[in-house]
C-alpha cells in the first residue's frame, strides 16, 4: 500500500541497527590565499565562495574595489586586496563572501579555500612583515603540515574598513 507524500515526510528516520554513529568533534580553521598570502578565520564564520561572478563596477572608489556583485538579490561590495600587494593583474576567479549579521563582503582569493584541523598546527612566534593593507588585520599566525603559514585574519575590523 503506498502513503502519502505528507505521510511519507513525518515518518521518523529510524538508523538500522548495525549503524554505529562515529561524533567527530575537530575544530577546523577555514583558511583561503590572497596574493599568495595564507589566511584564516574561524570555523563558525558564515562563508560563501563564488566562481567568476559578474562584477558592476563603480565609479571613484579605492582602487581595491572593483565593484559591486548581486548575491541573490543582496548587493555587495568587492575587493581585490591583491592590487595592492602586486603588480600583476590577476584574472577574477574565486570570490570568497564573509557575513556578518547584516554585513557582507566579497574578497577575491587566490584558490578555494583549505580546511585546517586545529590538530595539525604550531603557531608561530611572531608575524613577519605584512602587506600595509592587511598588516593592522592580522594577529597570530600558524604552521599548517610545517610547511604552509597561514595569519589570523580580523575578518571584523576588515569589514568595517572596507566599506565604501
Amino acid at each position: 500500500m503506498l502513503i502519502t507524500p505528507t505521510q511519507a515526510l513525518s515518518r521518523p528516520f529510524v538508523l538500522p541497527k548495525e549503524t554505529s554513529i562515529v561524533k567527530k568533534n575537530k575544530t577546523v580553521l577555514r583558511g583561503f590565499k590572497i596574493a599568495n598570502i595564507g589566511l584564516f578565520i574561524e570555523n563558525d564564520v558564515v562563508m560563501e565562495l563564488l566562481d567568476t561572478p559578474q562584477i558592476i563596477p563603480l565609479p571613484m572608489v579605492h582602487q581595491n574595489c572593483l565593484g559591486l556583485i548581486n548575491l541573490r538579490g543582496m548587493i555587495s561590495p568587492i575587493f581585490d586586496i591583491r592590487l595592492s600587494i602586486s603588480d600583476e593583474n590577476l584574472p577574477v576567479r574565486w570570490v570568497l563572501i564573509i557575513t556578518e549579521q547584516e554585513q557582507r563582503v566579497a574578497f577575491v582569493i587566490d584558490d578555494l579555500p583549505v580546511q585546517i584541523p586545529i590538530d595539525d598546527i604550531d603557531y608561530l612566534d611572531s608575524i613577519p612583515n605584512m602587506p600595509s593593507i592587511l598588516a593592522p588585520f592580522i594577529s597570530s599566525g600558524i604552521s599548517f603540515n610545517t610547511k604552509e603559514f597561514y595569519f589570523k585574519l580580523d575578518y571584523h575590523g576588515l569589514l568595517n574598513a572596507m566599506k565604501i
